[in-house]
């Protein structure tokens, strides 16, 4: 599921993102995409207007997902 657009840089951690949703642009890294996509506190970005709060509550299983699969593969 394609929700951002990465602007094209030099490299790096951070980045420019285009939100599919809100069409926002920030900077920076997965970190602060994921807090705005999840309705995140504390990684200094809002969360997402235009996101229903059982969107984001899709968008958490989903990433809760990928980090069960990554830490699996880990061990």
């Amino acid at each position: 599921m394609k929700v951002v657009t990465k602007d094209v840089g030099s490299g790096g951690g951070n980045v420019n993102f285009v939100y599919k949703y809100c069409e926002a642009t920030f900077i920076g890294s997965y970190t602060r995409i994921k807090a705005h996509l999840l309705k995140l506190s504390g990684c200094e970005i809002r969360g997402c207007q235009k996101i229903s709060t059982e969107k984001a509550r899709e968008f958490k299983r989903l990433q809760d997902r990928g980090d069960a699969i990554h830490n699996k593969k880990r061990t």
